[in-house]
């Protein structure tokens, strides 16, 4: 997989995915980050030195609220390290606490089976995060997983331009993936494409194993080779 640096065009995290998650919780910085194998561990976007420096902590001790928010496909949130402190994160808590964090709260960004990383938005103080605030956070985090997915496929060397002979097949693929898991056209496409990065191939390829039953996808959005998976459809 492309460094993430690639996705920053060489520069150094701006604020521009990460700034309006502080338009809708109540916290002092907020960072975006990707974590684990897919795309690797890097701070992509972040309001502030310190919301660059809490993702560092958390890629160094692989513990905290953004790895726990990723696994549990939810947010994660400790409303006040100082007075209510935890022990699920025993090295990363007293770090942060030390670098003037307060609060955390942390949204997964992940795409149907794709982990992709977190958002972290941090208070100074303690933190309340509202049921409607919470809500659309979530909602925020779903498109800025799309975009982060999608900036990931285009900087691989197999995303180049399709060829026309191939969009047929690439287009019908799509349309499988559309019909079992009433996705939009782009979603179902973004799928294939993810799926495509992960196995290090091209999306043509991908396409074709799944208009010929080799590759079938599963409810969750994965694909498998296993026949008790979704089957093909002739329906596109």
């Amino acid at each position: 997989m492309t460094s993430n640096y690639e996705l920053r065009s060489g520069s150094p995290p701006d604020s521009g995915l990460s700034l309006p998650f502080l338009t809708l919780v109540p916290g002092d910085g907020a960072s975006v980050a990707t974590f684990g194998t897919f795309a690797g561990n890097e701070t992509i976007s972040s309001t502030d030195s310190r919301a660059g420096r809490i993702d560092q902590l958390q890629f160094d001790l692989n513990e905290g609220p953004c790895w726990d928010a990723l696994q549990q496909n939810q947010p994660v949130v400790e409303p006040d390290v100082r007075n209510h402190p935890t022990n699920r994160w025993p090295a990363f808590l007293p770090a942060a606490a030390d670098d003037g964090v307060g609060a955390l709260f942390a949204i997964p960004l992940r795409f149907g089976p794709f982990l992709l990383g977190a958002v972290d938005v941090y208070a100074r103080g303690p933190l309340h995060v509202s049921a409607d605030a919470a809500t659309a956070a979530v909602a925020l985090a779903d498109a800025v997983s799309r975009r982060i997915l999608h900036r990931l496929i285009v900087h691989r060397d197999h995303s180049a331009p399709i060829r026309q002979l191939q969009r047929r097949s690439v287009h019908q693929a799509a349309g499988i993936v559309l019909a079992h898991l009433g996705l939009t056209p782009t979603d179902a496409y973004l799928l294939i494409q993810g799926h495509a990065a992960a196995r290090d191939e091209t999306t043509a390829d991908t396409a074709n194993q799944i208009l010929t039953g080799e590759l079938r996808i599963t409810p969750t959005g994965d694909l498998t080779t296993e026949p008790h998976a979704l089957p093909p459809s002739s329906h596109v």
